[in-house]
């Protein structure tokens, strides 16, 4: 049957190309699979992801299928731009949503000739979308995930497919369900510290207040702290180890307390295990934060030039700190141009204290 003789059920779904805003997304991602036609028949739901981020959605059961691109190599450039739309045209899709807001993905969406795209309205966009929605301003006026459930909301709308009740919000990553938790060998309980942050400094807190609560965690808690990251944070890391340099660092989660350095050692499922087996989460705002959070894991995300307002964790076990008294927070600053740096009166004693209310009413003893 023809495209404009069937019913309008296959839809590619185009996910942000960060980490942390694709699960973010998921929530949209539950909306739409759980979404029926007026018939009761369901959607065919097909994602397009980054291929770093691939292995956390190839087994969704939400999913029909899975297709990766490149941001650099095949996908880079005019050329690249018309091999995806090639395989975004094979995926027979009649409708998309375009999570990422560039003005490419809009455009490959319609070189792909999707015959419904949906999207937020920047810049020249709205020439390549057949529904556009104005974006929510100022940022953080409702939660990203928020915010791309809207657009999924809008494509039901044009489908003619009703909101599904019964959604609570939560990011859910079912194809991770069977992972196997990582082996952290004999010792007391491990905590993850994740100091990195993609988009610049002022997102994240100052190594010497990371190196004091390394110390507390460590010599009054009595825990292992693996600290991760991909080899973007090595310098950071190095620096916060010359900082904290009167601590016990190795390489192996097993053993006693100490701070075992792992980054640039995991790969993203590598990482998802070992946070299937840790006790706790503290980080920068990131993905690795986000990644935690969905996973189920006690996440305490620190918040410094961004707005926990917009991208703070979500779970039940999920909580956001921010320094108090500062009236330029959030700034979306990649450097902080102010006197006083927030994240720098925010105290390895601070960032404890939260992390041991939030272990305390999660249930999980803050020590061993």
């Amino acid at each position: 049957m023809s495209r404009s003789g069937r019913q309008r059920n296959r839809v590619l779904v185009v996910l942000p190309n960060w980490l942390g805003d694709l699960i973010m997304a998921l929530p949209m991602l539950d909306l739409l699979h759980r979404a029926r036609d007026r018939e009761g028949r369901q959607l065919t739901l097909i994602a397009s992801v980054r291929r770093r981020w691939a292995p956390l959605l190839s087994r969704d059961p939400r999913l029909a299928g899975l297709i990766s691109y490149e941001r650099t190599g095949s996908h880079a450039g005019l050329r690249g731009s018309g091999r995806l739309a090639a395989a975004w045209r094979r995926v027979d899709a009649d409708a998309v949503v375009i999570c990422p807001p560039s003005l490419r993905m809009a455009a490959v969406a319609w070189l792909a000739r999707i015959p419904c795209r949906v999207g937020e309205r920047r810049d020249a966009r709205r020439l390549f979308l057949t529904l556009p929605l104005a974006p929510l301003q100022p940022r953080g006026s409702l939660h990203y995930s928020e915010e791309m459930r809207r657009l999924g909301s809008a494509l039901l709308e044009v489908l003619g497919c009703p909101a599904p009740a019964g959604t609570d919000g939560a990011p859910r990553l079912p194809g991770l369900a069977n992972l196997t938790p990582a082996a952290l060998g004999a010792g007391p309980p491990l905590w993850i510290l994740a100091p990195g942050a993609t988009f610049g400094p002022a997102k994240s807190w100052p190594v010497a207040r990371m190196a004091d609560f390394l110390r507390l965690a460590i010599r009054t808690e009595n825990v292992r702290v693996a600290v991760v990251g991909d080899a973007s944070a090595t310098t950071c890391v190095d620096a916060l180890r010359r900082q904290a340099n009167d601590l016990p660092w190795r390489r192996e989660t097993r053993g006693p307390a100490g701070v075992v350095d792992l980054v640039g050692c995991t790969t993203l499922i590598d990482l998802a295990a070992l946070m299937r087996s840790a006790a706790a989460f503290v980080g920068n705002d990131s993905g690795a934060m986000h990644l935690a959070a969905a996973l189920g894991l006690p996440t305490l995300g620190l918040f410094g030039s961004s707005s926990a307002d917009w991208t703070a964790p979500l779970g039940r076990q999920a909580r956001a700190i921010t320094a108090s008294g500062f009236s330029c927070q959030p700034c979306f600053r990649k450097t902080c141009n102010r006197a006083v740096f927030c994240l720098e009166t925010l105290t390895g004693l601070e960032v404890l204290g939260e992390l041991k209310k939030l272990l305390a009413g999660s249930g999980q003893p803050p020590r061993s």
